[in-house]
C-alpha cells in the first residue's frame, strides 16, 4: 500500500523492469493514490520474482521521489494427479486411504478439501496421503499450500467396503427339525450366526438351525471383516392328528 507522507505526496507511478513486462505487467501511469492500493499483476504470470520502481508525486508542486525498487513474488500453484485409494478392510469401518501426487506444497500437514467434506492430509516428497476414512466417494480433490495458494482438480476416489457375505442352505423347515446354513468367507471369532426370533428356531456358531415352533425369523451371518448378510427362516408346523375312526371290511 502507497500512502501520502509530510511532503504532500498524493500520486504515483510504477515501472516494471523488461523481464516483469514481458510476463504481462504493465506499468502503472501517474495516477492518484488511493487509500488502498491493489498493486496490478499479469493476468497469466507465470510463477516467478518480478521486479519494479515506484515513485510518488507531489502534484502542486510537481516534485517526484527517487525510486524505490520493490519485488513482487507470484508463488505457484498446488497440481495434483495421480489418485489412488484403499479400501476399509472392515464393514463400516475407517481405516481407508486414498494418496495422490503433488507439487508446489512442502512437506508438511495440509487439509484436503473434497465435495461435502474435508481430511487431514500428510505429504512428504510429492505424495499426499488421507488415512481413516469409510467407505465412500471423494471427488474434486483441493489443498491449500503454505503460500496460501490453493490447487484445485477434479480427481476422484471411490473407496468400497469389503464384499458382503452370503447365506446358502434350505431356509423351509419342520418344527423339531434342523438344517445346516453355510456362510461365505471366514465366520466372526465370537456369534457369528444369530436369530431375531429364538422361540421360532435357534441357531448355534456352526450354523445349525434347530426349529422350535412355526413362523419366520430373520438368521443373521457375520464375518471376520465385520460384514453382514441375512436370511428369513420358515418354520413349518407339523400336521395334528385327530378323531380317528374306521368302518369295518363288508
Amino acid at each position: 500500500t502507497i500512502t501520502a507522507k509530510s511532503s504532500g505526496a498524493d500520486q504515483y507511478r510504477i515501472d516494471w523492469d523488461a523481464a516483469a513486462e514481458s510476463a504481462g505487467f504493465s506499468d502503472v501511469t501517474l495516477t492518484t493514490i488511493p487509500g488502498t492500493n491493489i498493486l496490478p499483476l499479469a493476468a497469466n504470470a507465470t510463477a516467478g520474482t518480478y521486479n519494479a520502481t515506484v515513485y510518488v508525486k507531489n502534484s502542486s508542486t510537481g516534485l517526484e521521489s527517487n525510486g524505490t525498487s520493490i519485488t513482487f513474488t507470484v508463488n505457484a500453484l498446488p497440481v495434483l494427479s495421480n489418485a489412488s485409494g484403499t479400501n476399509p478392510t472392515t464393514c463400516s469401518g475407517s481405516n481407508g486411504s486414498f494418496t495422490f501426487d503433488v507439487t508446489n506444497v512442502a512437506d508438511g500437514t495440509y487439509t484436503v478439501i473434497y465435495d461435502n467434506g474435508s481430511a487431514s492430509a500428510s505429504v512428504s516428497s510429492g505424495t499426499a496421503t488421507v488415512i481413516g476414512l469409510s467407505a465412500g466417494t471423494y471427488a474434486n480433490l483441493s489443498i491449500t499450500n503454505g503460500n496460501s495458494c490453493t490447487g484445485t482438480s477434479t480427481l476422484s476416489v471411490t473407496l468400497s467396503d469389503p464384499a458382503a457375505p452370503m447365506i446358502t442352505g434350505t431356509t423351509s423347515v419342520c418344527v423339531d427339525a434342523t438344517t445346516d446354513l453355510d456362510g461365505s468367507g471366514t465366520p466372526a471369532s465370537s456369534n457369528p450366526w444369530t436369530s431375531s426370533d429364538v422361540t421360532v428356531a435357534t441357531i448355534n456358531d456352526n450354523g445349525l438351525v434347530t426349529a422350535v415352533s412355526a413362523g419366520t425369523t430373520t438368521i443373521t451371518y457375520t464375518d471376520n471383516n465385520g460384514c453382514s448378510a441375512t436370511e428369513t427362516v420358515t418354520v413349518n408346523a407339523l400336521p395334528v392328528l385327530s378323531n380317528a375312526s374306521g368302518t369295518n371290511p363288508t
